[in-house]
């Protein structure tokens, strides 16, 4: 179609525009030539190539088990107070509330084991005897269904949460 408005550009100079009709022999003589699709494929991408869609993520999957490991880790470690979900059960006054929250909790870190895991034999220590597959302690596979599940109990903690101190849920 680019093409085609090429070699009718190319005539429009010598049309008439003030008549009514574009006589038939200067029609007769427009012509698409390659010079033409050439020109268009300058100006126009072709169908296929605006159909992909390329995204890279700034996010990988050591990023995700990473967070997913701190947010479940111990109160502390080495010493240092750490950002935790299992800080939150000892700052709840209600008894029957506080074992709610603590039971999810325990299943938001049960669920986010094999983060843990994958952290400390694959990321955090590089662990020689995985790395050279020499050892039998292979970190538990890292699946989209586990990393669901967990951000899924995560989710559990907050819209419970929510829900407790504001009397809503969240959508």
């Amino acid at each position: 179609r680019e093409a085609a408005m090429i070699a009718l550009r190319r005539l429009m100079p010598s049309i008439a525009l003030a008549g009514a009709d574009i006589p038939y022999d200067e029609l007769m003589a427009l012509e698409v030539t390659m010079a033409d699709f050439l020109a268009a494929l300058r100006d126009v991408e072709p169908s296929a190539l605006r159909e992909v869609f390329t995204e890279i993520p700034d996010v990988t999957w050591d990023d995700v088990l990473l967070h997913l490991s701190r947010v479940t880790d111990p109160p502390t470690s080495a010493g240092k107070s750490n950002l935790t979900l299992l800080r939150l059960p000892g700052l709840v006054d209600d008894d029957k509330f506080r074992t709610e929250l603590q039971s999810l909790v325990d299943k938001a870190v049960a669920d986010a084991a094999f983060a843990r895991d994958w952290r400390h034999k694959r990321i955090a220590h590089r662990d020689l005897a995985l790395h050279l597959r020499t050892g039998p302690d292979r970190p538990e596979p890292a699946t989209r269904a586990k990393i669901d599940a967990a951000v899924g109990s995560i989710f559990a903690i907050i819209e419970r949460m929510y829900g407790f101190y504001l009397d809503s849920g969240l959508n």
